[in-house]
């Protein structure tokens, strides 16, 4: 995902939270250089921010 299709999902407020969880989490990249947020990432740092635990580690 890129950061654009992130924000719409997580919502803008949340960016630098989820700028914070991603630190040490891989993620792939485009032929433009951007980052290719994985999807599961952004399903754990939603589910972290609803229930308080993430999903999985990794």
């Amino acid at each position: 995902m890129r950061k654009e299709e992130v924000i719409k999902k997580i919502g803008a407020k949340n960016w630098k939270a989820f700028e914070k969880f991603m630190i040490g989490q891989t993620v792939g990249v485009y032929p433009d250089g951007s980052a290719d947020i994985y999807e599961c990432d952004v399903e754990n740092f939603l589910h972290k921010k609803k229930t308080g635990k993430v999903l999985f580690f990794d």
